[in-house]
């Protein structure tokens, strides 16, 4: 037998040993998850707190508030959702994970405590781990998580919109403070007082989000009116950078497309998650330039389309 025969067959018999990876198939570890932010050195333990908007109770309260709307949404799906939340932990993060049928989503007193967080940017924290499990397409490859970019949408266009969509009175406080450049953007989107009112307290959110991007990276903080202009080749599955993350946010609240909530789209597609079918469904629910949207699209800056605009360039 021929040296060069032998390695053949050990070839294949390992080949015939390791599984194929489908896509659509989870391999993100349960332990490690999906994270706000990339891994990092920074804690803030229970005695350092530098946060005087959150305290233990306003963490665990706005946690549930959120799950609460979403619990019923994850059972649709034929799986359970829980939560960890853990006041005591220094760590500055969240994280979602999927283990069978049980849908997790980890907060943290140590992200909590970070004195950029804001209550309605860390319910929008909550959001974007929801988001991982529920935005869909574009999803990360060979998993079963929407992209950072993507679960930062989902926050932006369904999640905060659904968890204050009813919250009129504390929204119409936010035309006090809005900045007049996200004021023209959601007023020229949104036609009633309310919806204007809940875009400026969404894009207050995501502006908050952004800064404690741009802190943790020592860098400027992100700014509503100098979009990031990078334009991506192929879809990022990895964190964008902050101004990037503020753009998506600010697309998100300015879309007015209605987000299916008993759909997750793209999701196991049999022509595969991030195909020209997956993006086909999630346009159904999202703005996109193939159907002719000018504003609330995905930023370029993350996102690749597969689908020609209809009008003009994207």
């Amino acid at each position: 037998m021929t040296v060069a025969y032998s390695l053949g067959i050990i070839i294949l018999i390992l080949n015939a040993a390791v599984p194929t990876i489908a896509e659509g198939q989870n391999i993100i570890s349960p332990e490690e998850g999906c994270q706000i932010i990339p891994e990092h050195k920074l804690e803030i333990p229970v005695d350092k707190n530098r946060n005087t908007e959150l305290n233990e109770a306003s963490f665990n309260e706005i946690i549930d508030q959120v799950i609460a709307l979403y619990e019923p949404l994850v059972a649709i799906h034929g799986n359970h959702l829980s939560v960890e939340k853990n006041w005591k932990s220094s760590t500055v993060n969240a994280y979602a994970r999927q283990v069978g049928d049980k849908w997790q989503i980890s907060m943290f007193g140590g992200l909590a405590r970070h004195e950029a967080i804001t209550p309605d940017a860390f319910a929008l924290v909550v959001c974007h781990e929801l988001g991982h499990h529920l935005g869909g397409y574009p999803m990360k490859r060979w998993s079963w998580s929407s992209t950072e970019g993507q679960a930062d949408y989902f926050a932006g266009q369904a999640c905060a919109k659904k968890i204050w969509g009813e919250q009129a009175s504390k929204n119409a406080a936010f035309r006090e403070t809005i900045a007049p450049y996200p004021q023209k953007l959601c007023d020229q989107t949104w036609d009633s007082e309310a919806d204007q009112n809940l875009c400026y307290r969404i894009s207050q959110a995501g502006k908050s989000l952004g800064n404690f991007f741009s802190n943790l990276r020592n860098s400027n903080p992100p700014s509503w009116n100098t979009p990031d202009m990078k334009k991506v080749m192929h879809t990022e599955s990895n964190h964008p950078t902050p101004q990037c993350r503020l753009d998506t946010y600010l697309a998100g609240m300015l879309c007015t497309e209605l987000f299916m909530e008993d759909k997750i789209p793209g999701k196991n597609h049999p022509q595969g998650q991030n195909s020209r079918e997956a993006e086909e469904l999630a346009a159904q629910m999202s703005c996109t330039a193939f159907d002719g949207f000018s504003v609330g699209m995905r930023p370029r800056c993350w996102f690749a389309p597969k689908l020609a605009p209809k009008n003009g360039y994207y």
